[in-house]
């Protein structure tokens, strides 16, 4: 009996033990070891003797996917999985926005292997080429923390460079119109004013602009842009800017319109909602007669004009939510931080006057962002907050 005893107890502990997850015996499950994560690295090299950089997706010993761009050329080239290790199809950029699938037309083919700090193959212009062209890349070290996309996007746009277009001078004022050499854009740039050190300043900020430019012309998808000199004195330089874009998988192309403008004695960027008298906080209705408020002369200048008949046409419907009778609007709708509130203004000056374009036009009525009225210098006085 005792021996059946121990028979049976031994057996239920197998099946405990086993039911448990431990192995008899004693031994313990170890979990398998987890693969390696893809790591997306940085690599500059030449491809057929043409000096390049790449990120590339490494992963298991290889190169899984990646994206390169010539350092004459500035753009993107997509690299796809051919479904082998080490096979690249080239694909154009916009392609790998939206799929991780090989393209229907690859513009080259890659086949490479990684050892070390190195990635070594041939380019040939499709698999059944049976001449190629030598691949030649090494690692590029980043610093703990550092992420590789933005390093491969900062070594671009150290390539970015400037040639003069045009030379142009108004009232005490001259700039150029430059053109970026890699992405074709162009844009103003100060050559003169009333101070040298202010002049440096703007043109810092009017050089960042151009660059952000050249970074999305460069980037897939399509994109352009349109900077004009507003108005050019000894005391004020304001650029309008118009941006249009179809991004890959986008439902449909949109547009933008902003415009700033620097105070050239101290190199400042003008603050409108400062300079000038926008609505009344503490009244329930804009009162139209107001002469005092930008918002009451704006709204009375469209209504009275082209634009402000039942018929719309782009600066009537900028007025559709303010819910204005013909002496008053809904302040509460104009208010900063409301969807459609006066924050959304673009404002400018120019020689006639103070254009003022609505901002709040819905993306069906994209077509007339940058659309505006000026207001008469005479008339923006009342206004001003300073002289």
């Amino acid at each position: 009996m005792s021996r059946l005893l121990t028979v049976l107890g031994s057996a239920f502990l197998g099946v405990a033990t086993v039911a448990s997850g431990v192995p008899p015996g004693g031994s313990e499950t170890k979990p398998a070891a987890p693969a390696p994560r893809p790591v997306d690295e940085l690599f500059t090299g030449t491809l057929a003797g043409l000096p390049a950089v790449a990120v590339l997706r490494v992963e298991a010993g290889g190169v899984r996917s990646g994206t390169y761009f010539y350092r004459r050329r500035g753009r993107d080239i997509a690299l796809v999985s051919g479904g082998k290790k080490g096979l690249l199809l080239e694909c154009a950029a916009e392609h790998a926005e939206v799929s991780d699938e090989p393209c229907a037309a690859p513009t080259g083919v890659w086949s490479v292997t990684l050892a070390g700090d190195r990635v070594e193959g041939t380019w040939r212009a499709s698999e059944r080429a049976a001449a190629g062209k030598p691949i030649s890349f090494a690692r590029t070290p980043i610093g703990p923390g550092e992420n590789a996309f933005l390093r491969y996007e900062a070594t671009r746009r150290a390539l970015f460079s400037f040639a003069d277009v045009s030379r142009h001078e108004r009232s005490g004022v001259a700039w150029r119109i430059v053109k970026e050499k890699l992405s074709g854009v162009t844009g103003p740039l100060l050559v003169s004013g009333p101070r040298p050190e202010v002049v440096a300043k703007v043109n810092a900020d009017l050089e960042a602009r151009l660059r952000d430019d050249a970074a999305s012309r460069l980037a897939p998808g399509e994109f352009e842009v349109r900077h004009t000199v507003e108005l050019a004195n000894e005391r004020t330089f304001s650029v309008s800017t118009s941006t249009g874009w179809d991004s890959p998988g986008a439902a449909h192309p949109s547009n933008g319109f902003n415009a700033v403008t620097w105070d050239l004695a101290t190199g400042e960027k003008v603050d409108w909602s400062r300079v000038v008298r926008l609505v009344d906080a503490r009244a329930p209705k804009l009162d139209l007669a107001r002469k005092d408020l930008l918002a009451a002369i704006t709204i009375r200048r469209i209504l009275s004009g082209p634009g402000g008949d039942e018929e719309g046409g782009c600066l009537g419907a900028a007025l559709e939510s303010y819910g204005c009778s013909e002496t008053t609007c809904e302040a509460a709708s104009l208010y900063p931080g409301a969807a459609s509130g006066v924050d959304t203004w673009v404002l400018f000056p120019t020689e006639a006057g103070l254009a003022v374009a609505p901002g709040s036009y819905s993306e069906a009525e994209r077509g007339c962002r940058g659309e505006r009225v000026v207001v008469p210098w005479p008339e923006v006085r009342p206004a001003l907050t300073v002289d």
